[in-house]
């Protein structure tokens, strides 16, 4: 598997200030890991930036593809703005019963 590179979209200070003012826990793990990737104090590769976030190597690869296409938008959540759908229609109010 070839190694992502991180673009700096933004420099490492203002991604750990978007990291600790964020409040969707999604965004809020994102922000973290680009933050850790990005700071050039203390240079991580992905493998410990992964294990100290806690989400997986496919999971930070799709966050990292994200973060250099579009830039800092594309860590927001895309999932929000859906609204899901209209849930499964009930006749009643109850939970049906199991035969």
């Amino acid at each position: 598997m070839l190694r992502l590179p991180v673009l700096r979209h933004r420099a490492p200070r203002q991604a750990g200030a978007k990291y600790r003012a964020c409040r969707h826990p999604v965004e809020k793990t994102r922000w973290h890991l680009v933050w850790l990737l990005l700071r050039t104090d203390e240079p991580r590769p992905p493998a410990p930036a992964v294990a100290l976030v806690g989400v997986s190597v496919i999971t930070a690869r799709a966050v990292l593809h994200r973060w250099n296409e579009p830039g800092p938008g594309g860590l927001t959540d895309r999932r929000a703005p859906n609204g899901g759908g209209p849930g499964c229609p009930r006749t009643s109010g109850r939970p049906r019963s199991r035969p």
